[in-house]
């Protein structure tokens, strides 16, 4: 702390001021009393700080004029008579002991000063002088209060002060190393606590409860300001919500950029290659560990105030919710969030893609006509152009009979490849009467692929599928606001339950826990 700039007029006006009442007073005051009096003698403001700053650096031929211990002021010279003790009128004599106790030997002056630099490194730097000495009274110092105070006045190492006292709060003066480590234990408990809430925030007024910084919002905010990840990040970042002062944890951005990185370096992957194309051989090891990092990601508690929210959110009305993370030259990245219990029709894509599952499970089934069936007992199945015909009015027929080849279930850690022209359907498994979300990663890439084409197994299923097409939207749907946010909430749900599964079935010591492929079962 600076010492107030008094002018030595003032200074000196002060200190004669104090002096006399506490002759008159023929003993200590409270130094509010003295305040007053000299306030009312000046005819001037004098604040606290500057009568305090005042009556600790007066000084006689080097000896000071006063004490001040706690609240209380005395003096620590009287000019009294011979008979009141002193060898000659007007000579100085030493205040009583029973009005200002021993001062410290410098063994003590040293032990206090050492267990107080190691208490207020411990505490974050800075507590009031009470609480100082009753923390060293429980470690087994028994000092009493005015020792303290002048052990803590004289302290200094190479002329310089140790301890700065602003009024009845003691502080370190400069920041030693252990003052460093004090700042790190509070930082790893803020984290920690704050991992524990909704997305990694809490009020400013809540961290200040914790045991690192009882309330010291001083050495809360060096903290939040002064913390680093070791990639230079800030550790923490204020933000106001509502109009107050919310402290969100920042470990989520790193998780945030892992998974892009691995995104982004498979998209060069894929784009450097002459046809452009995913790889079920060469890939499957990355889309594996792409899918741990989205899992880390997703299910973190501050997943949502890292996704840009610029991102689209939307809708594939009776299918699912997507949410589209990456569009680069090679690949396109999403995540797709199945609701509905009902299967989807039978369908092919314009492109390669895998599916790593995130969380739930559904049925997967691969649909065809089995070898030397077309047209043998004269049965079609319908197909229909989806990109040039939604409304489904333009059947094509096709010779034979519609049948499912392969099926597996896809779960979580499971992957699978399936190639743009393999008609497919996904129907999520119920839990009792309840559908299993499923929350998966598609990732696909950008060559040219065929249309669309959805395939009927017979003409009642197709007029279903027509009146279904006119009565329902079939635009895909932006999801804004408060339906948005309910759906990434929805996703985090999901891999925070999945994640917590894992951790109850976790492996054996010694025996690694890898990401499983689905693999298809052939249908009997």
């Amino acid at each position: 702390m600076t010492r107030c700039d008094v002018d030595s007029v003032v200074q000196l006006q002060i200190s004669v001021s104090a002096k006399r009442l506490l002759r008159r007073a023929d003993g200590p005051l409270r130094l509010k009393q003295i305040q007053e009096m000299v306030i009312a003698k000046l005819g001037r403001a004098v604040d606290h700080q500057q009568l305090l700053d005042v009556l600790q650096t007066s000084a006689k031929n080097g000896v000071p004029r006063f004490f001040v211990d706690g609240d209380m002021v005395g003096l620590t010279q009287r000019q009294r008579p011979g008979p009141r003790g002193c060898k000659a009128a007007g000579e100085s004599c030493p205040l009583q002991p029973e009005s200002f106790e021993a001062v410290a030997t410098q063994a003590q002056m040293a032990q206090i000063s050492k267990a107080t630099k190691k208490l207020l490194c411990s505490l974050g730097g800075c507590m009031p002088l009470d609480d100082i000495q009753d923390a060293l009274r429980v470690n087994g110092w028994d000092w009493k209060h005015e020792q303290v105070l002048h052990a803590l006045q004289k302290s200094a190492k190479n002329g310089v002060p140790r301890y700065v006292l602003d009024g009845d709060m003691v502080r370190l003066a400069e920041g030693p190393s252990c003052c460093r480590r004090a700042q790190k234990h509070a930082a790893t408990e803020l984290a920690a606590f704050l991992q524990e809430t909704e997305f990694s925030s809490c009020p400013w007024n809540s961290a200040l409860s914790l045991s690192s910084f009882r309330g010291h919002g001083e050495f809360l905010q060096h903290v939040v300001q002064d913390e680093r990840h070791s990639d230079g990040r800030p550790r923490f970042e204020v933000r106001k919500l509502h109009g107050a002062d919310w402290i969100f944890a920042t470990e989520s951005a790193k998780l945030r950029q892992q998974v892009f990185e691995a995104i982004q370096a498979l998209d060069a992957e894929v784009q450097g290659r002459p046809k452009k194309l995913l790889d079920e051989s060469e890939d499957m090891a990355e889309i594996s560990r792409l899918g741990k990092l989205m899992q880390d990601w997703v299910s973190g508690a501050s997943w949502l105030t890292c996704l840009n929210h610029t991102t689209l959110v939307d809708e594939v009305p009776g299918i699912m919710t997507r949410v589209h993370l990456f569009d680069g030259d090679g690949i396109e990245v999403r995540l797709h969030m199945f609701m509905d219990p009902t299967e989807t029709y039978i369908h092919n894509h314009r492109s390669n893609f895998f599916s790593y599952c995130l969380s739930g499970r559904y049925w997967h089934k691969i649909w065809g006509v089995p070898d030397g069936e077309a047209g043998l007992d004269g049965g079609h199945y319908f197909v229909v152009n989806r990109a040039k015909d939604p409304s489904f009015e333009h059947p094509v027929g096709k010779p034979g009979h519609l049948s499912v080849i392969a099926a597996h279930t896809h779960q979580e850690r499971g992957s699978y490849y399936i190639k743009a022209v393999t008609p497919h359907t996904v129907q999520p498994q119920m839990d009792g009467n309840v559908a299993t979300p499923v929350l998966t990663i598609y990732i696909k890439d950008k060559a040219p692929g065929p249309d669309t084409l959805v395939r009927v197994a017979n003409k009642q299923e197709l007029a279903s599928l027509q009146q279904q097409q006119r009565e329902q939207q079939t635009q895909d749907c932006r999801l804004e606001g408060r339906h948005r946010l309910e759906r990434l909430r929805a996703m985090h749900d999901l891999t925070v339950l999945t994640s917590h599964s894992a951790l109850r079935k976790k492996p054996r010591a010694g025996v690694p826990c890898k990401p499983s492929r689905s693999s298809p079962d052939i249908a009997g």
